[in-house]
């Protein structure tokens, strides 16, 4: 029983982090968007398309580093107990995020488009990236308190 519950918060924790990522990566692709007719095709077919592309990658290797968390039992227990860490990185994630948008923190790059040089400005790469990461694996490792999970656990049996 206890295995089927673990997975069934494993699969949830995986969703709401698949949903997370992708629609913070959909902002950061329309905020970037020109509208023009090519920008408008990227947005709509490949943009999605690198969005679940770069989530799944990211998932995974979350769960990798937080294999820790979920294998040695003395290290979840403590995780569980303390589950107000993963809100805590959830929250820092998004303040990071939101730090990448702010104009001082914005970074300028110079790319040639159609036999021009452009100056363009976006979002300051290390707050993105260090957000990204950090709402990542923040979701992938929230878990419901250990009272709560117990308790549930209890009711289960009695089924």
């Amino acid at each position: 029983m206890k295995i089927i519950f673990n997975l069934i918060i494993l699969i949830i924790q995986i969703f709401i982090s698949f949903v997370m990522l992708f629609s913070i990566y959909m902002l950061f692709a329309l905020l970037d968007n020109d509208f023009g007719f090519d920008e408008l095709f990227g947005l709509v077919i490949i943009q999605p398309i690198l969005a679940i592309i770069f989530s799944v990658i990211t998932i995974f290797v979350c769960l990798l580093f937080g294999l820790p968390i979920r294998l040695n039992s003395k290290i979840n227990d403590w995780y569980r107990k303390h589950f107000y860490i993963s809100f805590i990185g959830l929250f820092l994630g998004i303040i990071m995020l939101i730090l990448a948008f702010i104009p001082s923190f914005k970074e300028t790059v110079n790319y040639e488009f159609d036999g021009e040089f452009v100056l363009k400005e976006i979002p300051n790469l290390f707050c993105s990236i260090s957000g990204w990461i950090l709402i990542a694996f923040s979701t992938l490792h929230i878990y419901p308190p250990k009272m709560v999970t117990d308790r549930l656990q209890k009711v289960f049996r009695k089924k």
